[in-house]
């Protein structure tokens, strides 16, 4: 699940004020189609609540004011695909918009169905009919369920892979745990602390924490196999407790970062048993990537930048670099007629 479908989700009409319309109709806009160079991928959304909320974005900021205020009248008499060029979005290409007016309560409607995904926490495709007569139809499946309100598609469709939640376990509970939790969040992460006697808000207000004991970063872990970790307590003993329950769970995890230098780290492997010695040779230490600056939030910027680098099997170099900047798992376009 992108950042973008846990923002729309998230949603507290409260937040503002109501705008001239329907109080239960929203507009959603999906990215559909790129025509060369775009701020945003090919599956960027962005809501517009009847409050006037919005979350996502389809833009570098250049379209999402005009939806807001013409993507409800655009759509009234059914979903439709607009078009915006180069003098719109100053990117030197151009991109189509799916714009839809949906109702919370719709059980065939798009928020019924991204709802229906983020509740089973697993990934899941969404084809989605892009032109003709069935404009807007969805179908949503998981390897193993398909969603009530799918529809048969024909046409032009776009097809798109959405990811199970991406999760982070940061482990500690001093004040450089704080910006990586933050920054972390707001790259789209579900994160987890684990620590005690601190409040969520000195935490950077995780998604959940949970004890800092070896059963619950097993179990944590375990449930999640692939997930990224960080173990930064500033306690040599209990990252040396936390490693070895975290090296031997069932679920190897896809990220596991130590921070400190390498030595301090190499304390705490010969402290291991040795069929956890090799294990350990997977954790990155020092934890990071190599961006200069100092103090909490230079170091958290370097950890998560490195979280995502590898999450997207990324090397953390310049974009500017020749062959660097390829997207990959680019949602593609179908034609079912």
């Amino acid at each position: 699940m992108n950042k973008d479908v846990r923002d729309i989700l998230a949603v507290r009409p409260e937040r503002a004020e109501r705008v001239e319309g329907p109080e239960d109709v929203h507009t959603l806009a999906t990215l559909v189609r790129v025509v060369g160079s775009s701020y945003r991928r090919v599956g960027a959304r962005m809501l517009v609540h009847a409050s006037g909320v919005i979350a996502g974005s389809v833009s570098g900021g250049c379209l999402e004011g005009e939806i807001a205020r013409k993507g409800r009248w655009w759509a009234e008499r059914g979903p439709v695909v607009k078009r915006f060029d180069d003098e719109e979005i100053g990117c030197g290409g151009a991109i189509d918009v799916l714009i839809e007016n949906v109702r919370d309560e719709d059980p065939h409607g798009p928020l019924a169905a991204l709802r229906w995904i983020a509740a089973r926490r697993v990934a899941a495709r969404m084809v989605t009919v892009i032109d003709g007569a069935l404009l807007g139809a969805r179908h949503v499946a998981t390897a193993t369920e398909t969603w009530p309100g799918s529809r048969p598609l024909a046409g032009e469709q776009l097809v798109e892979e959405l990811e199970a939640p991406r999760e982070l376990l940061v482990a500690g509970r001093h004040h450089d745990v704080a910006p990586v939790v933050r920054m972390a969040r707001l790259l789209g992460w579900e994160v987890t602390n684990a620590s005690r006697g601190v409040s969520r808000s000195a935490l950077g207000d995780p998604d959940h924490v949970i004890e800092p004991t070896t059963a619950a970063a097993a179990a944590w872990a375990t449930a999640r196999p692939g997930a990224a970790i960080v173990l930064m307590t500033h306690d040599l003993a209990l990252d040396g407790r936390l490693l070895a329950a975290l090296l031997t769970a069932s679920a190897a995890p896809g990220y596991l970062g130590v921070l400190g230098p390498a030595h301090r780290t190499a304390r705490i492997v010969d402290g291991l048993d040795a069929s956890v010695r090799a294990l350990a040779a997977a954790a990155r230490t020092p934890v990071g990537l190599d961006l200069g600056g100092d103090g909490p939030e230079a170091i958290a910027l370097s950890i998560v930048a490195d979280v995502q680098a590898t999450w997207h099997a990324r090397t953390g170099s310049r974009l500017c670099a020749p062959g660097a900047g390829a997207w990959s798992q680019r949602p593609r376009l179908v034609d079912a007629s």
